[in-house]
């Protein structure tokens, strides 16, 4: 499987990242997981912006925080 690790920018000087380069319609390989929650470790908040996905892949993709 190929994937490309996310990116995030900034949004405000002390919390939140806009994260882009994933794709959450699509599985999420365990190092973009990985990637992801530490990103939100290190931000607090994420921002996915322009995910039209569905109740189901929204599940799918919240199941990573339970681990």
């Amino acid at each position: 499987m190929s994937f490309s690790i996310p990116s995030s920018t900034p949004c405000q000087p002390l919390i939140g990242a806009e994260v882009s380069n994933v794709d959450l319609t699509r599985p999420i390989a365990p190092a973009v997981a990985d990637a992801i929650r530490a990103g939100l470790v290190e931000h607090q908040v994420l921002v996915f912006r322009d995910q039209d996905i569905s109740p189901e892949q929204h599940r799918t993709f919240a199941s990573l925080w339970v681990q």
